[in-house]
């Protein structure tokens, strides 16, 4: 994934875009200390045992977003990967944790 592809992502209701860049810069997510994975530069978590169980306890502390593959249910514009805010079971890939608490709803399309 390129860090200046732009994204698009949804607020209240509206899209603005975003890098992926700026998306880690004003998320932080944290790496993956669980298990030494490699997809979203260390920072992806699986759905299930031990990662999960860390997902879950985070998402208490609204630090949770949810890579989900887009069949444009979720979107009207795009199939592939969306990052959502908070913890997803439907279609979801996996998830990041985000350094400080999520403030808002949002989607992130990744292009």
């Amino acid at each position: 994934m390129g860090v200046d592809a732009p994204t698009t992502y949804l607020y209240k209701n509206e899209r603005f875009k975003m890098t992926e860049q700026e998306f880690y810069d004003k998320y932080r997510p944290i790496q993956n200390h669980i298990e030494n994975r490699e997809s979203w530069d260390g920072m992806f978590f699986d759905t299930f045992g031990k990662e999960l169980d860390f997902i879950e306890e985070m998402s208490k502390l609204n630090r949770v977003v949810t890579i989900v593959e887009s069949d444009n249910e979720c979107t009207e514009e795009t199939t592939g990967l969306v990052v959502v805010s908070g913890l997803c079971v439907v279609n979801r890939y996996g998830y990041m944790v985000t350094a400080i608490p999520l403030e808002e709803s949002f989607e992130i399309i990744i292009d």
